[in-house]
């Protein structure tokens, strides 16, 4: 259901929706991605497992793991060197990723090609290597007594037990094509007393349980997948095609449900892994099904040595990569403003990133709409029949702001031409307004130099804006135009 909506959603071509994601969302989110993602692959470097949920809770869970002699120094010996290579190919890459050799000689071009693809496989080297590692110093017997849940790895190792904690692989087997199911099956329950029921499951008990969910979801699930892949597209200067996006997300969940996969949803993980591999192309994606298909088929048993403190290093090395005190530096310095909704969806998806993103978006729109209810945006001509609506609204915007706090704008910026009427009726409402109000204060944005001498000629009362008076009276129609550029866009009433 929830590929469904997306393809739909997709071809009605809605994907505009992501506009309202904001700069400052897009910055929160991606800074708070890089201390969540590490966080969660800490407790396999030190080979703890932390239940915890929150953010903080998290953390103190891990400290008193840690502290409290419970930390596998094995795992934690694989975790720190995988880290020590991974940072060390990484500064290889940077010192050789430029496309010119460092030196001039046949062998120095090849040597330099080899080191360039070296740090950009680390990730797989370093797998392989530390799986190579985990298979000398494990036997059969220890990894069937790990796989079956008979153990737990530790230090100091204990008698017929891993080292190192492993990957929990086993049972595998490709999965065959089926109809999704919306209903029709039984499950039995018992109660305490031990009386044994036997509950059906149909398709409207279903659809009832879901509830709103058919639609939180799938938004839910857009909006983390198009907020990484913007983040991404920010990074690396592309675009990202958000109507598209829907229609690739709808198609990968419909098929999915005939396998009984899991819903395709943003990976920060995954994408920061590929990120740092410079991956740019959607065959990485099929190269890695491929690759897991046949791990799946063949190599499961081999896969089993992958060491978690060799993965979560990985993920942990390629995750530093999407903090970036640029975004924060360069919201301080343009509008400060701004860091309010950076802040608050840093701080809320570091708990929940669907979340933070939702609170973050609400919070800069209702900023915006704060900051531009003092914007009259007139559309199209200004004619007679819209004269008491324009009499109406100035009235009403001066009676919110008659202290004088915010001057309210009468923006002029498509309004193509004016009859005497509508004139009018703007002098007039802004007169009365000022009379009313003597702390009222309003400007015109935008205003052609044949509109202003119309509204002088009507009565228009005297503005606090010195640039249109300067402009009228030099007959620079330029310097007219050129005032709103200094004023926000956005408007709270239209025509």
């Amino acid at each position: 259901m929830s590929g469904s909506i997306l393809f739909v959603v997709g071809l009605l071509d809605l994907g505009s929706i992501v506009n309202f994601i904001s700069g400052p969302v897009l910055a929160g989110f991606i800074n708070s991605a890089a201390f969540t993602i590490p966080l969660n692959q800490l407790p396999k470097i030190f080979g703890v497992k932390v239940k915890e949920d929150f953010f903080v809770m998290k953390i103190y869970r891990l400290c008193e793991l840690v502290f409290t002699g419970y930390t596998n120094w094995y795992d934690f010996a694989i975790g720190a060197s995988s880290i020590f290579v991974l940072v060390l190919l990484k500064e290889l890459k940077a010192r050789y990723g430029g496309h010119q050799a460092l030196m001039k000689s046949t062998c120095g071009r090849i040597t330099d090609k080899i080191l360039w693809f070296t740090a950009t496989a680390k990730a797989a080297i370093i797998t392989i290597l530390m799986m190579g590692v985990t298979a000398i110093w494990t036997t059969t017997e220890e990894v069937d007594r790990f796989l079956a849940k008979e153990c737990i790895p530790k230090y100091p190792k204990e008698p017929n037990c891993t080292m190192f904690t492993m990957t929990m692989i086993q049972d595998v087997s490709l999965p065959f094509p089926t109809v999704p199911s919306f209903g029709g099956f039984f499950y039995n329950y018992t109660e305490i007393d031990g009386a044994t029921f036997e509950y059906e499951v149909t398709t409207s008990a279903i659809f009832s349980a879901i509830g709103t969910g058919f639609i939180v979801v799938p938004i839910v699930n857009y909006l983390e997948v198009i907020s990484l892949g913007k983040a991404f597209a920010k990074k690396e200067r592309y675009t990202v095609d958000p109507t598209q996006e829907f229609i690739a997300l709808g198609i990968s969940n419909i098929g999915n449900s005939f396998f009984q996969s899991f819903p395709v949803s943003a990976g920060m993980s995954r994408s920061s892994v590929n990120y740092s591999a410079n991956v740019a192309t959607q065959i990485s994606g099929w190269f890695a099904a491929t690759i897991v298909l046949v791990a799946t088929a063949f190599l499961s048993d081999l896969f089993v040595y992958v060491p978690s403190a060799a993965l979560g290093a990985v993920i942990i090395v390629s995750a530093a990569n999407l903090f970036s005190w640029v975004d924060i530096k360069h919201l301080w310095g343009t509008k400060r403003t701004d860091m309010i909704p950076f802040v608050v969806t840093f701080v809320v998806c570091l708990h929940s990133s669907s979340i933070g993103i939702i609170l973050g978006t609400i919070v800069h729109l209702g900023m915006v709409l704060s900051e531009n209810d003092n914007i009259i945006k007139f559309e199209g001509k200004l004619l007679f029949p819209s004269s008491e609506t324009l009499f109406t609204t100035i009235n009403a915007a001066a009676a919110k702001f008659q202290n004088g706090e915010k001057i309210v704008i009468l923006d002029f910026a498509r309004v193509p031409a004016i009859d005497s009427t509508a004139a009018e009726s703007i002098c007039e409402a802004l007169s009365f307004s000022k009379t009313l109000h003597p702390d009222f204060r309003f400007e015109l944005e935008n205003v052609k130099d044949k509109q202003l001498k119309m509204l002088e000629h009507c009565g228009l009362p005297s503005s606090d804006n010195e640039l249109v008076n300067k402009a009228f009276e030099d007959g620079d129609d330029s310097s007219l135009s050129s005032i709103g550029s200094k004023k926000q866009e956005e408007s709270s009433a239209e025509f």
